[in-house]
């Protein structure tokens, strides 16, 4: 029993620490938001931090997380680690990656 307790906790913890997919929505605006003023850029991309995340979020629902498709959770959290270790402030390179995998149909919005 003593030898299945770590095993039991890591498995609880792994399980709990899931991103949900609203979870990286929110987080997703956030974060990119968060950078993009940091950079100093966000009065040019975007005006004003609420019209940021309300963009931002709308991109990550229609565009990184489609309706009817596989969301990776692992993904989902190196997506927004990524973002979070983003030093350049290149925002035309703002995307990582891991973001483009966060759903199994990245970018399709039925159009």
């Amino acid at each position: 029993m003593k030898r299945l307790l770590p095993l039991l906790s890591a498995c609880l913890i792994a399980t709990a620490c899931k991103m949900k997919e609203e979870q990286f929505v929110e987080q997703y605006a956030e974060t990119y938001c968060d950078w993009v003023d940091g950079c100093g850029k966000l009065a040019e991309q975007f005006g004003t931090l609420d019209d940021c995340i309300t963009n931002r979020t709308v991109y990550a629902e229609a565009e990184l997380t489609p309706a009817d498709c596989d969301y990776s959770p692992k993904a989902a959290k190196e997506c927004i680690q990524d973002l979070r270790d983003n030093e350049s402030c290149n925002i035309n390179t703002a995307l990582p990656d891991a973001c483009i995998e966060v759903s199994s149909c990245f970018g399709d919005t039925g159009r």
